[in-house]
């Protein structure tokens, strides 16, 4: 199966390149505008559609004795799905016409781009419906994103999980540093208790983004399994870190 999936891959780049490269209006001669604006709506709409099934009902399912965060096939597929029927759409454009060579290799390397990062992007939606969080009442298993492992996290070895508030730097010029209320990120890290006394504590950061989930519905599944979450805010670039998600409370020196 991943043989298969791998050489797919490969072949959709290199038809891609091969349009791109050999002569860009051939799709856009064959192809009607009004067809290529169709194409265009009903890739946006599959991805609306796919965005829309990763709400909370959708992804977060609670059993008796744990809660199952997986986002579903429909959603992976019905994104996925709209993003490279939006792309197909450009280039079969009947105004995108290009005889200009130079502009024929900057198309190539734009292509290029575009292939690495649906490369990027098909592993990610490959783990993404593979992958999922389940949280049990002592115990949190976490698969790895981009990667075949697993973290596995026992209550009783964990010395605090931390739902960090990064607060944005607002100034894009060099300026000093602004921020505020609504413009920040979270992230999430499990830190475990030391083994060995004096040794630093171990730290792993758990991104459910990667595979599509928001984190704050992982908040939420932890919080309802009891699991007691640590909130903590730092201003982006700087070391220091306060208690609270308030962007005005007195900061506290990091532990650091």
């Amino acid at each position: 199966m991943k043989m298969v999936f791998r050489i797919l891959l490969l072949c959709a780049v290199l038809v891609a390149i091969y349009f791109f490269w050999t002569n860009t209006t051939y799709l856009a001669g064959l192809i009607p505008w009004y067809i290529s604006l169709v194409i265009f709506i009903f890739g946006l709409s599959l991805y609306f559609i796919g965005r829309h099934f990763l709400q909370k009902k959708y992804v977060l399912k609670k059993k008796a004795d744990r809660i199952i965060l997986s986002t579903p096939l429909k959603a992976d597929i019905s994104y996925m799905s709209g993003v490279i029927l939006m792309f197909f759409s450009v280039i079969t454009f009947k105004y995108f016409i290009i005889d200009n060579w130079q502009l024929k290799v900057l198309l190539l390397l734009v292509a290029i781009v575009f292939a690495g990062w649906i490369y990027i992007y098909f592993i990610q939606l490959k783990f993404a419906i593979n992958d999922k969080i389940i949280i049990e009442k002592d115990v949190i298993h976490y698969d790895v994103p981009i990667s075949q492992g697993q973290f596995t996290f026992k209550k009783e070895d964990i010395f605090e999980l931390i739902f960090l508030k990064e607060f944005k730097n607002e100034s894009k010029q060099g300026y000093e540093a602004s921020f505020s209320e609504g413009s920040y990120k979270y992230h999430l890290s499990v830190v475990l208790k030391n083994e060995v006394a004096d040794e630093p504590r171990k730290s792993y950061d758990i991104d459910p983004m990667i595979m599509n989930l928001d984190i704050i519905y992982f908040v939420q599944a932890l919080e309802m399994m009891n699991f007691s979450l640590v909130r903590k805010s730092k201003y982006e670039g700087f070391q220091d870190i306060w208690m609270g998600h308030n962007l005005n409370e007195l900061l506290l020196k990091n532990e650091d």
